[in-house]
């Protein structure tokens, strides 16, 4: 499948080669994590920046070797406990010495998935506002509530500028947490990355105050609403927001929860006037939000104009042939897209495989097309492979998932 370069962690390890990294392979809990841990020489925890013990058992009992480490190694920038039952003791353990002063080098947590629940927002806000060189940090999937949210967004706009990216992905919260939120994006002018997906009880109510705050954010690079239940309404906020934002590059909305054909309409609207008059936004991630043909053919002339798209991605949306045949002419036009995601649209067929092959033969910038599960056959998977063999800027087709004569294809290709 397509991969997209999109920064999908707000804490992501993978930055740090194996030589900078310690991590454990096998499941580790608390006993097993401190037999392991003493094996591990002071010459080689000096010489590392990043300890990944991402989704072990880790508890409050094996968090004191953690918080030992930060004391003693100031070269350990990024540190990971992401899916560690640490609960609030684990944690407090651990973020001492970056609340003491004793380490001022670390610049990513995640402490995601790690068991905190309401009573922890007040040891979360002292850390954002004593600590200053955290530079990303992720909290996501820990349930700290409304009132959690909101104690820590207002922690970090009233006293933290250095936090760059934000994950609260995954935690429950609507009217007060989404009040704070709004007052963070409208205040903070570091923050880049901000992630709050995999939240259903967003409402489109809530989101107007989210939404508030992005229209006076100027700073922000990457944002990332998918997963959510704002529905059209929501998508139609957020559109509207952003239509002269600044700086935003990184936009993913996948997964709306399906707006009906009765507010997809104005949402799709709302998202084709975005992109007509953004001169910044490079991906954009539409996933799942069953925006049909109609959203097809509004995208589509945004497309036809838009200059700045590097990616974007328009999956799952029950399209069909004629919904793709205006996003494919529309690419004949467009100068900067170089990957076209339209996977899982089954609906599309063949029906679309001239307007794409058209699109193949034509278009200089493209590089990768995703028709992942299109409902093509051997026939127009045919079209679409001779149109391609033509155009040396084409690297990588995804057919796969399709009604085709495998070997034929490959043959072909």
């Amino acid at each position: 499948m397509l991969k997209v370069g999109i920064p999908q962690k707000v804490v992501d390890t993978a930055a740090f080669s194996s030589s900078e990294t310690i991590s454990f392979s096998s499941l580790l809990d608390s006993a097993k994590f401190s037999a392991e841990w003493s094996k591990i020489t002071p010459e080689r925890l000096s010489t590392v920046s990043c300890i990944d013990l991402t989704d072990h058992s880790i508890d409050a009992e094996g968090a004191a070797e953690i918080g030992k480490c930060l004391r003693n190694h100031p070269n350990i920038k990024m540190l990971s406990v992401y899916g560690n039952p640490l609960n609030i003791d684990g944690i407090s353990t651990i973020i001492e010495p970056l609340l003491d002063g004793t380490n001022t080098t670390l610049t990513a947590l995640d402490i995601g998935h790690t068991s905190l629940d309401p009573s922890a927002a007040a040891l979360l806000a002292e850390l954002v506002r004593h600590n200053s060189t955290i530079t990303h940090l992720s909290i996501r999937g820990n349930p700290i509530g409304d009132e959690g949210i909101a104690t820590l967004c207002d922690a970090i706009a009233e006293s933290n500028r250095s936090i760059r990216a934000l994950d609260i992905g995954g935690i429950k919260y609507n009217t007060e947490g989404s009040q704070a939120v709004g007052r963070l994006l409208a205040n903070l002018e570091n923050l880049e990355t901000f992630a709050m997906n995999y939240n259903y009880t967003l409402f489109a109510e809530s989101l107007r105050n989210i939404a508030d705050g992005l229209a006076k954010n100027r700073s922000l690079v990457t944002f990332d609403m998918s997963t959510t239940n704002v529905k059209g309404a929501g998508l139609v906020l957020v559109a509207q927001a952003l239509k002269h934002h600044p700086r935003i590059k990184n936009l993913l909305i996948s997964s709306a929860h399906n707006p009906n054909e009765a507010d997809g309409k104005p949402a799709s609207d709302a998202l084709c006037d975005l992109l007509k008059h953004s001169r910044s936004i490079e991906v954009f991630e539409c996933f799942s939000n069953v925006l049909g043909d109609y959203g097809c053919k509004k995208l589509a002339e945004a497309l036809a104009v838009n200059e700045t798209l590097k990616t974007f991605r328009y999956c799952n949306n029950m399209a069909t042939a004629e919904g793709i045949s205006a996003i494919a002419q529309a690419m004949v036009f467009n100068r900067s897209i170089t990957h076209l995601d339209l996977m899982l649209n089954p609906l599309m067929g063949d029906g679309a495989a001239p307007a794409l092959a058209t699109m193949l033969a034509v278009n200089e910038t493209l590089v990768e097309l995703n028709l992942y599960e299109c409902g093509l056959s051997t026939e127009g998977a045919i079209v679409l492979l001779q149109a391609a063999a033509s155009n040396p800027s084409i690297q990588k087709m995804d057919l796969s998932s399709n009604e085709i004569d495998k070997p034929l294809i490959q043959n072909l290709a």
